[in-house]
């Protein structure tokens, strides 16, 4: 943001690609919020609170300039203001995550009915295995210890070393047949209470998607 006099230009060509906010987009800076005049002290000082408070709701800085300048609509230079923007959604920053402070994220329904009807292929990163299956270093050591894991003892904590001997000496469908089970077992352990007396009938889709 710059509160200084004319730093989107005057509206005259030459000094539009002189200025210094048109420069800073140029250069990558994602939005600009500059003035195109002499602005007075008045407008500025009930623009920039409003222009603030809004964006501080959702990050969405178009929107927050349109508040903004709609506060000062009635004075003779409320036009001054100018955004000067490279994002193609407007939103300076997000919340990260499924949801925000506004409304859940809506498209639960069709993800459980894509697991039920086996036609979901989850990516599940460490962070969200680890609490259930443990770290790829306790996975190792407990495949090591059931299958005899023949190799030094500092290689199996190496899930791909353990997971690599396993797709040997037993099969590649055992490996994936095995991850799944070992994964279905940990979670009726855990999360018994909450899915129920049936849980342990069901197949490992239909546990997920409860």
């Amino acid at each position: 943001m710059l509160a200084s006099c004319q730093s989107a230009g005057t509206g005259v060509d030459q000094d539009v690609l002189l200025a210094i906010g048109p420069r800073l987009a140029e250069a990558g800076i994602p939005a600009v919020l500059a003035m195109q005049g002499k602005i007075s002290m008045e407008t500025n000082a009930a623009f920039m609170p409003v222009f603030f408070r809004e964006l501080s709701r959702d990050g969405q800085i178009d929107r927050a300039m349109a508040v903004a300048r709609g506060t000062v609509r009635a004075r003779p230079d409320a036009w001054i203001p100018v955004l000067i923007m490279r994002l193609k959604s407007g939103r300076v920053w997000y919340v990260p995550g499924f949801a925000n402070d506004d409304a859940d994220f809506p498209k639960w329904p069709a993800i459980i009915e894509s697991i039920k009807d086996q036609q979901c292929t989850p990516i599940l990163g460490p962070g969200l295995v680890e609490p259930i299956l443990g770290s790829t270093r306790e996975i190792a050591q407990r495949w090591a210890d059931q299958y005899t894991f023949p190799l030094a003892p500092h290689e199996r904590e190496d899930l791909p070393q353990v997971a690599q001997f396993l797709r040997v000496n037993q099969s590649p469908r055992f490996l994936y047949s095995h991850f799944s089970k070992s994964l279905r077992v940990e979670l009726l352990k855990q999360y018994s209470k909450v899915l129920g007396e049936n849980a342990e009938s069901d197949s490992l889709s239909t546990t997920y998607s409860r």
